[in-house]
């Protein structure tokens, strides 16, 4: 705020002041959150809640509004506004007086904030402070309830219940009063003596001379025994005689304990035995009675009568039985017969054995009613029947029919009939779902019939459908035209047909047919009939030397209308075709059909796919599991024929997989041009004549000369120039990839055993052989390949092998060549399994005597037991080779 001065405004000296003096030194008016002191400063309001023109309304809590200050008070925790105390602190046991905080009085002991509840013993409350009893109530202690409840020392309680001076210099009662002298008491209490002294008794509070002779121990206070037929009267506190009749009494001379002979005790009173008679049919000679007539039962010695309803009793409220207007209840009682309800046959003193319908049987014997719901019952709450309008349940309740859904109505307790779809329980008690036959028959009918028209109209709309689909896909891939309007020189045939040739020659395009590959020529068939012509293609005879396919297979010319058609050839083997394929044709409006012979030529390329008709056989090598090993000629070369056992359909005895592993062996033996593998001609692949064509072999297989030669007549060195061409033939295989996987003296053919012949033996059957590719990926033992006695151990063990098992398989052979016997003799190896065991162990075969060491050597190191350390081929070849030429 500023001030005019000097003709110009200048700012208060403080910052805070929003209006001052002329001088600015004065401070007339602060900002809202302070205050004007008396020297005209502004200074801000402390421990202020609510402020309103420069002034404190109100304190923060803990503090009391005093002259526009907050006051720090521990005393009270909430104030009003205009100053006053609304709550206190009573941890410190502060009171509210008059709006402000006070400490309670030092003499009280409870408080809460308004009051003092409890002050000190000897103090009694009195308008918020602890009043001392004493200045109340004259000579009181203590005080309770407005009035003194005990009196200070010298001083006792008068019956009014004021406390006054007590002149008593020398007390008798116990209570601490004097109060009047009684001769020969010792033991006073409330002006009454309780004890006397010795060898008297006391007697209405007095004290007398024992001068009962009938007592026979005295207390100091009464008798306490007396003597025999005398008893202690309190009354009179004296003993007195007992009753005439009693022996010995207590308590009053006629309240008798025993009684003399011919008397009996009878609720303490002695009774003779006169007054029995009539009432005790068996009397006891000392007094009493051992056995009471029929309506009284025995108590002690006495016969007392029994109740009116009891015919025989044992105690006043049990009988025995009832008498004949009465029945005997479970519980005891007897109660009238006519009381009985509901029972089916006479109520006897034993009550009822049946009760009516409607009734159910209780208490053994009595009956009571149903529910009102059954018509007979076990129970009250368990019918056994119902009302015919009424269904029983296995629970016992017999419940309405509308208490049951579904049910239409009730027949002899039970649901007769249910809603639509519903039938009666077993039990009748409630609707189960069942299906009405007839209706599902006729929903089952009606879904027949809906469906099979939806199936006849989808029938006729699919094969209009696939008839515009053909029809379009044939105007897609079919070429038909009219004759008049093509360049196509038509000849002629019979029966109104006309063609592009008169021949179809498969040569026409390529010199020769591709072998197993289908190749296509086109030829045209025309219509020059008056009507609509069905055409479509078929032979006369079967073909098993090639396939024909002719698209499209059927089609319909109409009148001066053609068709080309694409006919295929597939030959199966090396062969010439020459053979006849028919048009038949159709009249569709006469249904004349129609036959033209068209003649088919064609000249195969030269392949390893054999025509059959080229093998001659001549005679029979040998038979094995596989098939039948022919001699025979073809095309003029002396050949081996290996025929595959086949069944009927044309495949081999083993199936699919035997023909998927011939086609493998066929193509493996096709790809080899080496002169140490036994020479392919090819195979025949036609059914029913399946066989491989290879290379004759004159001495047939090592095994046959191993069986049919002495060891004399074929010398180490030729058995050494056959060992080289075996490890040539496996180099030429490993070297291109391929794993023999069964070499063994079978399956090394003998050509020759002239020296001057460059190869005298070859390697076949590779029907075991694969890529050694696959071998390199996990590749174990394969069930059926190979043979055990030459397998190496990795491969009987199921482990993975490669090209070290061949080595290890020729070692074998080497050993069985070089010593012109079988390695595993039959007199040590009885069993299979037992060489596969000797190998595995990892032990080998001994060095035969005539063996040379060299060999011995070449053979140990090709069959050591672990495969990375066997000798590798180009090893054994060069120390074979070496000894050879040292031969």
């Amino acid at each position: 705020m500023e001030v005019f001065s000097t003709q110009q405004c200048d700012n208060c000296l403080d910052s805070i002041c929003i209006d001052c003096s002329y001088n600015s030194k004065k401070c007339l008016r602060c900002q809202q959150e302070y205050y004007i002191t008396n020297d005209s400063k502004c200074v801000e309001i402390p421990n202020c809640l609510l402020k309103r023109s420069n002034r404190c309304l109100k304190c923060s809590n803990g503090y009391l509004l005093s002259e526009n200050h907050c006051q720090n008070t521990s005393s009270c925790l909430i104030q009003t506004l205009n100053g006053t105390c609304q709550i206190c602190g009573i941890d410190k046991l502060y009171i509210i007086d008059n709006g402000s905080c006070k400490i309670p009085d030092t003499n009280s002991i409870i408080v809460n904030q308004n009051n003092i509840i409890a002050c000190k013993s000897a103090y009694i409350t009195n308008s918020n402070i602890c009043q001392k009893c004493s200045d109340l109530y004259k000579s009181s202690e203590v005080c309770e309830n407005g009035r003194p409840t005990k009196c200070e020392i010298e001083f006792e309680m008068n019956k009014s219940g004021q406390c006054e001076h007590n002149n008593c210099s020398d007390p008798n009662d116990e209570n601490g009063r004097c109060t009047s002298f009684i001769n020969k008491c010792t033991f006073i209490t409330n002006s009454k003596c309780l004890e006397c002294y010795n060898n008297l008794i006391l007697n209405n509070a007095e004290c007398h001379t024992n001068d009962d002779s009938q007592c026979t121990n005295q207390s100091l206070v009464s008798c306490l025994r007396c003597n025999d037929s005398y008893c202690f009267n309190s009354s009179s506190n004296r003993c007195e005689r007992c009753d005439s009749n009693c022996l010995t009494c207590v308590i009053n001379p006629t309240y008798c304990l025993s009684c003399p002979l011919g008397f009996y005790i009878s609720n303490n009173i002695c009774k003779t035995n006169s007054e029995l008679v009539g009432i005790c049919t068996q009397f006891i000679s000392s007094g009493g009675c051992a056995k009471c007539a029929e309506g009284y039962y025995r108590n002690g010695l006495d016969c007392y009568k029994c109740d009116l309803s009891c015919s025989l009793c044992n105690t006043n409220s049990t009988c025995l039985t009832c008498n004949s207007t009465n029945y005997k209840t479970w519980s005891g009682d007897c109660k009238p017969q006519n009381s009985l309800i509901g029972c089916d046959v006479n109520v006897t003193q034993y009550g009822c054995t049946r009760c009516k319908e409607g009734y159910f049987q209780v208490n053994i014997n009595e009956c009571k009613n149903c529910n009102t719901t059954c018509l007979t019952c076990s129970s009250q709450r368990s019918c056994e029947s119902c009302l015919s309008s009424k269904v029983l349940f296995s629970s016992g309740i017999c419940v309405t029919l509308s208490q049951i859904t579904k049910c239409k109505e009730i027949k002899n307790s039970k649901c007769n009939k249910c809603s639509f779809w519903y039938a009666p329980s077993l039990d009748g008690t409630y609707c189960e779902k069942k299906i009405v036959l007839w209706v599902v028959l006729v929903i089952v009918l009606f879904i027949i019939f809906v469906l099979s028209i939806l199936v006849i109209a989808l029938i006729f709309s699919m094969k209009r459908i696939l008839k515009m689909i053909h029809t379009k896909e044939l105007k897609r891939t079919t070429t038909i035209f009219e004759m008049e309007k093509s360049n196509v020189k038509f000849i002629s045939l019979a029966n109104n047909i006309c063609v592009s040739s008169k021949e179809l020659n498969f040569n026409s395009e390529v010199e020769e047919i591709p072998v197993n590959t289908e190749t296509k020529i086109v030829f045209c068939v025309g219509n020059m009939s008056k009507g609509v012509l069905k055409i479509q293609f078929t032979t006369t005879t079967q073909i098993d030397k090639f396939t024909i396919r002719v698209t499209p297979e059927v089609i319909m010319l109409k009148k001066k209308f053609a068709c080309e058609f694409s006919i295929y050839s597939k030959p199966k083997c090396t062969c010439q075709i020459n053979n006849t394929i028919c048009i038949v044709s159709k009249n569709l409006k006469t249904n004349v059909e129609n036959i033209n012979e068209i003649v088919m030529k064609g000249i195969t390329s030269h392949s390893t796919r054999i025509d059959y008709d080229e093998l001659l056989e001549e005679s029979k090598l040998g038979e094995g599991s596989f098939g039948v090993v022919y001699k025979g000629k073809y095309r003029g070369n002396d050949v081996a024929i290996k025929k595959m056992k086949q069944k009927e359909d044309g495949k081999t005895d083993s199936g699919d997989k035997s023909d998927d592993e011939f086609e493998k062996e066929v193509a493996m033996l096709d790809k080899f041009r080496c002169d140490y593998i036994i020479h392919f001609y090819g195979a025949v692949f036609i059914p029913n004549k399946m066989c491989m064509v290879t290379e004759f072999a004159l001495f047939g297989s090592l095994q046959d000369l191993m069986k049919h030669k002495n060891r004399e007549k074929i010398e180490m060195k030729l058995r050494i120039k056959l060992m080289l061409d075996t490890l040539n033939g496996i180099i030429y295989l490993h070297t291109n990839g391929i794993l023999h996987r069964d070499i063994k003296p079978d399956n090394i053919l003998v050509i020759s055993i002239d020296f001057d012949n460059n190869v005298n033996a070859k390697l076949t059957d590779f029907g075991s052989a694969r890529n050694v590719n696959l071998l390199m990926t996990n590749m174990t033992f394969t069930k059926g390949i190979g043979t055990p006695v030459y397998m190496a151990p990795e491969m009987l063990k199921r482990e993975n092998y490669k090209k070290p098992a061949d080595i290890y398989s020729l070692a074998i052979t080497m050993f069985e060549c070089f010593s012109w016997s079988y390695a595993y003799s039959k007199d040590k190896f009885k069993f299979p399994w037992s060489t596969a065991e000797f190998v595995i162990k990892g032990s080998r075969l001994p060095k035969p005597d005539d063996m040379n060491q060299n060999i011995n050597d070449i053979i140990c190191g090709c069959w050591k037991n672990e495969p990375s350390k066997r000798s590798s081929l180009e090893n054994v070849k060069y120390e074979l080779e070496t000894i050879f030429n040292h031969i």
